[in-house]
């Protein structure tokens, strides 16, 4: 890893907002640790937010490129109008060779999908439900 990537990533865990990114490639292994005033229990309260009574809004738990399916599936996991349950799987974030699953946090029915597939970064919006 040159001097550059490095700065990539410390950029990348600065504006992520991230208390630790670590990446482990055989014969390398970086970790850096964001501020030390992030409270994670506070970061991880960010992946839904209640747009009213009736719509919450799917926010990415973290950066990477959206994934609508699994590599391995021939179907989307969700599409519009899709009617999903808490803990259902909505999309996958890919960064590198990991996969973080994006899930809904409430019962209804996937409005729209707010975002191209594509990299998103952390907190981006990403679905719409209403319930």
């Amino acid at each position: 890893m040159d001097i550059e990537q490095l700065q990539a990533l410390v950029t990348l865990t600065e504006q992520g907002r991230l208390a630790v990114l670590e990446l482990r490639r055989p014969g390398e292994r970086v970790r850096l640790e964001g501020p030390a005033h992030l409270d994670s229990r506070v970061e991880a309260a960010l992946p839904t937010v209640s747009q009213g009574d009736k719509t919450t809004q799917v926010m990415a738990p973290g950066f990477g490129h959206l994934v609508t399916q699994h590599p391995l599936r021939s179907a989307p996991f969700v599409t519009n109008g899709s009617v999903v349950k808490p803990g259902d799987i909505l999309a996958l974030i890919q960064a590198d060779e990991l996969y973080l699953p994006v899930t809904s946090q409430d019962a209804g029915s996937v409005r729209s999908l707010t975002a191209a597939q594509g990299l998103v970064g952390y907190g981006t919006p990403l679905f719409e439900i209403d319930a």
